[in-house]
């Protein structure tokens, strides 16, 4: 009889089923873990629908007062006689601020503006030596002219006057012609006396003729002598405006001259002289874009000046606020500061169409004004004030929206479109 491998009773033991519920405890560590993840996982919902994503635009700009910066620059080519004003002084509206004087200077050495101004007066004195000859024959016709008028009707006042004799000789002719023809059918006259009579009638016709002829010419002498007279005031004041006209232009061209020849310029309004670039013995000209010196408004606020590209100016809208990061002053240790917009422009500025500014057009862009909240900058324990033409750069928030309506945006996009 063989031996088996295993005992009777490890047989048996390996038979026998457990009895009671199967409890397994899980480690503390573990609990913590769980815990945690769960935390996180409320914490992270909480903060994607309650924080929020603000879409910002960076835009470039710089500082300028509301008023605006006045730019002097030279009106014609010429040299810099005088100056009138210095740097940081406050003038008038209308204040003298320099002289220019015309450079232009002929062979003989005699200024070309006042050789051709005295040219320009001698025009004029001949002009003004024609107005006199001309109101002087003006007189003079308009004299000849009512005497001519005169004679006129003295001369129509004569020929009624024969008209009236000879109708009195044709009614004593009329009356003797009758007589005769009754005396010649009695026979008591010859028939040469009766033909007698006719060709005195005849006559007197013919003279009564001839002085209704010199009576209609003389009518339209007349009348001819009264329209000249009444064209004359007329044709006279044409000469004199044409003359007067003339007259004017030389005096234009005299004062386009007078202002080349020395010229002055004056402030067009009240401010602080800066940025003066003039010095007596300069030469200028007309065309150059270097001002001479500027104008700044007196005791005046500083607005700032930025350009929006138009493709980000959809969502800009008055009272949004900026960080404003002046150059001048690094935001990295002094900080940024904030202002909000105050104006926007309802026309595009293209490349170009603004100069002088010391931030370039460089796409179509529109000029945005906002109104900074401090106009001080605080470092190393003191307040420095901005200054006008300092350059910056701006964020402006467009617009703001959860963290968690940003990351469904896809979502709600391909929804839009289906």
């Amino acid at each position: 009889m063989t031996q088996p491998l295993f005992r009777q009773q490890a047989v048996q033991y390996q038979h026998r089923g457990l009895q009671g519920d199967i409890l397994l405890t899980a480690s503390t560590p573990a609990l913590l873990i769980s815990g945690a993840l769960l935390l996180w996982f409320i914490a992270m919902a909480i903060w994607l629908c309650t924080s929020e994503y603000a879409r910002k635009e960076t835009v470039s700009g710089w500082l300028e007062p509301p008023q605006g910066v006045l730019r002097v620059y030279a009106n014609n080519n010429g040299l810099i006689k005088e100056l009138l004003v210095r740097e940081g002084e406050v003038v008038k509206e209308d204040q003298p601020l320099l002289i220019i004087h015309g450079n232009n200077i002929l062979a003989n050495g005699d200024g070309m503006e006042n050789q051709l101004l005295q040219e320009l007066e001698k025009q004029q004195n001949l002009l003004r030596e024609q107005q006199t000859r001309n109101q002087e024959r003006y007189s003079q016709r308009l004299a000849e002219g009512l005497q001519r008028i005169a004679r006129i009707q003295q001369e129509l006042q004569l020929l009624e006057q024969q008209t009236g004799t000879l109708q009195t000789r044709q009614q004593l002719l009329d009356k003797q012609r009758e007589r005769q023809q009754r005396l010649r059918d009695s026979g008591h006259v010859s028939a040469t006396e009766l033909e007698s009579s006719e060709a005195q009638a005849l006559t007197l016709k013919a003279e009564q003729q001839t002085l209704a002829r010199q009576k209609l010419q003389q009518q339209r002498l007349l009348e001819e002598a009264q329209s000249e007279q009444e064209e004359l005031p007329q044709t006279h004041a044409d000469q004199q405006t044409f003359l007067a006209t003339e007259i004017s232009e030389l005096s234009q061209q005299m004062t386009q001259w007078q202002s080349r020849q020395a010229y002055v310029i004056k402030a067009a309004r009240a401010g602080i002289v800066s940025n003066l670039r003039a010095r007596v013995g300069q030469q200028v000209t007309a065309s150059q874009q270097t001002p001479l010196l500027t104008l700044h408004p007196e005791q005046s606020t500083l607005s700032v000046q930025l350009l929006v590209p138009a493709r980000a100016a959809g969502f800009i809208q008055i009272g949004q606020q900026l960080d404003i990061r002046f150059d001048a002053f690094p935001y990295q240790k002094f900080g940024i500061y904030s202002g909000k917009v105050t104006q926007l422009s309802d026309t595009v500025l293209l490349p170009g169409e603004l100069q002088q500014v010391p931030t370039p057009v460089k796409e179509p862009a529109y000029l945005i004004i906002a109104q900074l909240d401090n106009d001080k900058v605080n470092a190393y324990g003191r307040d420095f004030s901005l200054k006008s033409g300092m350059t910056l750069s701006a964020d402006i928030r467009l617009e703001e929206r959860s963290l968690l309506r940003w990351l469904l945006d896809p979502l709600y996009s391909l929804r839009g479109r289906l």
